[in-house]
């Protein structure tokens, strides 16, 4: 017997040499890293002697099945990387990686001094022998978003030289910070509601200008998609108004947590609920209506 292959664009990614047994085995072959394009694959069996006849069937190319991770805690980058992945490093494609700190970065006026949240996050360093364009990314498994879901994350971009930050979503650039954003951990925000029922990959791509351009992230989490919901005034004890996909926690209607700007820290209470298409305010410390525009801080579900 002499050898089986399998070539993309010229590429060996599979082969097989010698005898295998009198037997049909599976053969597989990840094609992910192909696409969006429009690779070309053959089969190529090379002849050793006259007892070597090698033989296919049953080929077929099938949705990559792929392990979805349901986002519930946050990760500040304590102990590791939590779920998140740097990309596969090399010279030859200018890929470095993002590294775990604690305390200020080695270089000076670029850089956090501590993490936004706790003792350590993750940065890019951008001192040789990184070079102008280079790029560390940061990626997320395939995430599981069964409700309208927001990404929340503290970023720092501080230094002379910054290059630029953004979040890509399944290859799509949804945020992006370039240059100087002063020596403070601000936040950062993308909302995912349009991912919905869908399994998306988040990555965080720094890349950079020159050496005094150190990026940093720091407590990224997923939340709920938090809206508002408008219940208003009412003469009577009960109001309800039609709003569709809002999960309302049942005190949002009290003082300090709804959302009304007039009469927010008056003592009226209130019990909050849905009932199908419809969202609820019952007050209960009285037996009366009330006078102000009551506004719920509210979760939207799919």
């Amino acid at each position: 017997m002499g050898s089986l292959a399998v070539i993309v664009d010229g590429q060996p990614v599979w082969k097989k040499t010698g005898n295998q047994g009198n037997v049909w085995k599976d053969g597989l072959v990840d094609l992910s890293s192909y696409t969006g394009k429009n690779p070309t694959v053959a089969f190529e069996s090379v002849r050793n002697d006259w007892s070597g006849d090698a033989a296919i069937d049953a080929v077929k190319f099938v949705k990559k099945k792929v392990a979805v991770f349901a986002p519930k805690a946050g990760c500040s980058f304590e102990t590791n990387f939590c779920v998140w992945t740097n990309s596969k490093a090399g010279a030859a494609t200018n890929i470095f990686s993002w590294t775990r700190k604690s305390g200020p970065t080695s270089s000076p006026k670029t850089g956090p001094s501590k993490a936004a949240d706790k003792n350590w996050y993750v940065y890019t360093e951008a001192s040789k022998p990184r070079k102008k364009g280079d790029k560390a990314i940061l990626t997320s498994p395939p995430l599981l978003l069964p409700q309208p879901m927001v990404l929340q994350f503290k970023y720092h971009m501080h230094g002379e030289y910054m290059g630029s930050l953004a979040v890509i979503v399944d290859g799509q650039t949804v945020w992006k910070k370039t240059g100087n954003q002063g020596d403070v951990w601000k936040d950062g925000l993308v909302d995912l509601s349009s991912y919905t029922g869908k399994n998306p990959t988040v990555a965080f791509e720094s890349v950079r200008n020159d050496w005094s351009g150190d990026a940093a992230i720091d407590a990224v989490k997923f939340v709920k998609k938090k809206v508002v919901v408008t219940i208003g005034r009412s003469n009577k004890r009960t109001k309800c108004v039609k709003f569709k996909n809002a999960d309302c926690p049942a005190d949002s209607g009290n003082r300090n947590k709804r959302k009304n700007p007039d009469n927010n820290n008056a003592n009226d209470a209130f019990m909050i609920s849905r009932h199908q298409e419809y969202i609820c305010a019952y007050r209960t410390d009285r037996n009366l209506g009330w006078g102000m525009n009551l506004q719920l801080e509210c979760f939207a579900e799919a």
